[in-house]
């Protein structure tokens, strides 16, 4: 099994078919001495935490809901930033899913999703219930992943077919890191824009358009946490127009500059359950 300890922390990966069946997928399990505040930054795809352990403090969510605490819960794609604060035993597994993936598994329109979290069990019903129980009495991190696997393929067995067309999209888009015109996509699919918009809120849960900025800020993410300097060539590779347009969206999906960005980044050790945990964490502190 892979993963990574210091002390009481773990950071576990699902090893071979497994990983295969669960795709992005991690259990974590640390003891945290004080609280934590993160910033959860923009995502292009849903979380799922199935928590073992304490809750998670939602300081303020991507739709500006604020004061509550959440064990098991969804986020869905999202364009804006969170607050979360976690603390005592963190224990758990995260799932990382595909819109289209989460949209068959939770069987919901997504755009109930796009910007919100919600609890487990008031998406999922008396399955989503149960689930953290099942976990918590499986012995290994293998059998938790086992249990997992099975769940989701349950789920994907009666839920709604994702749109073929709706995937080629993500796909498109992802491999392009957003890097594509929106009305070439819906050329490319034969739809009107509009249609395409229509499955997106369907589906995804954000606009074709914004889910692009979003895969761009991802992009530049990337590239900034593997010590790439805020420069116009860093704007240049990810896709933005120059290093002026660059800026303007770190400043709007992290809040702060762009080097205060790229400083958090190298700051957050990114195999740490602490800052794995929940959604994409920019950094880390107590409070």
């Amino acid at each position: 099994m892979r993963g990574y300890r210091a002390d009481q922390a773990v950071c576990v990966r699902p090893p071979g078919a497994l990983a295969d069946r669960l795709g992005r997928c991690v259990g974590y399990q640390d003891r945290i001495g004080f609280t934590v505040r993160r910033r959860e930054i923009p995502c292009s795809r849903v979380t799922v935490i199935v928590a073992l352990g304490d809750p998670v403090e939602v300081v303020h969510a991507p739709d500006g809901a604020a004061g509550r605490s959440l064990t098991c819960f969804v986020a869905g794609v999202r364009d804006r930033m969170a607050v979360t604060g976690v603390r005592g035993i963190q224990r758990g597994v995260q799932l990382s899913l595909s819109p289209a993936r989460a949209h068959a598994i939770l069987g919901l329109p997504m755009h109930e999703l796009g910007n919100t979290i919600v609890d487990l069990a008031a998406v999922l019903g008396r399955d989503g219930a149960l689930l953290p129980e099942r976990l918590a009495e499986a012995p290994t991190w293998r059998a938790r992943f086992e249990i997992l696997a099975a769940f989701l393929e349950r789920r994907l067995a009666v839920g709604p077919a994702p749109d073929p067309g709706v995937e080629r999209a993500l796909r498109w888009l992802a491999a392009s890191g957003g890097d594509v015109r929106i009305g070439e996509l819906a050329d490319r699919l034969g739809w009107t824009r509009r249609h395409l918009a229509r499955r997106f809120r369907e589906q995804v849960g954000l606009s074709p358009k914004t889910v692009a900025r979003v895969l761009r800020f991802e992009r530049v993410t990337d590239l900034l946490a593997d010590g790439a300097p805020p420069t116009a060539g860093l704007a240049a590779a990810a896709g933005y127009a120059d290093q002026a347009h660059m800026c303007r969206e770190i400043r709007a999906f992290a809040r702060c500059t762009p080097g205060e960005y790229a400083a958090s980044l190298r700051r957050t050790a990114p195999d740490l359950p602490v800052m794995s945990h929940l959604f994409n964490s920019a950094e880390g502190g107590s409070g």
